[in-house]
Formats: C-alpha cells, structure tokens, sequence
C-alpha cells in the first residue's frame, strides 16, 4: 500500500509539473521586469522562506515569469 501511495503521489507532482510548465523550465528566462533571471528567483526564495525547489519554482512560474506569459500569450 506505501507504494500504490508513492506511485499516486508521483503521478501528481508530474502532472502538476507538466500543468505548470515546470518540465520545461529553462530558469534563464527573465522574471518579471526584473534585472535577474528566474533560476535566481528560485534560489531566493528557498533561502528567504526555507521552501524545497518545486515549491518556488511553481511561485515563479505563477507570479511573473516571461516565458510563461510567453507560453501563455499574456
């Protein structure tokens, strides 16, 4: 049962990836107007809120990245 569990648990965080467009993230791309990239962004906000990776990735892809608005047409 801890691996059905594993496997779904998985599943999800692929799907939320693919969604968010994590599983394209190139983390060069500018964030916001911002002077710094978004590969930056990420970085500060694991030391700045002791958060893991995919949770600020999926914070910078949502608030401001360029090439999601790019993706998006926003």
């Amino acid at each position: 049962q801890k691996e059905e569990k594993e496997k779904e648990e998985a599943i999800v965080e692929k799907t939320v990836e693919h969604e968010l467009g994590i599983d394209k993230w190139c983390g060069s791309c500018k964030w916001k107007d911002m002077n710094f990239n978004c590969d930056k962004r990420v970085s500060w906000l694991m030391e700045r809120y002791h958060i893991d990776e995919l949770e600020a990735k999926e914070a910078t892809l949502v608030q401001g990245c360029q090439s999601r608005r790019n993706l998006r047409g926003t």
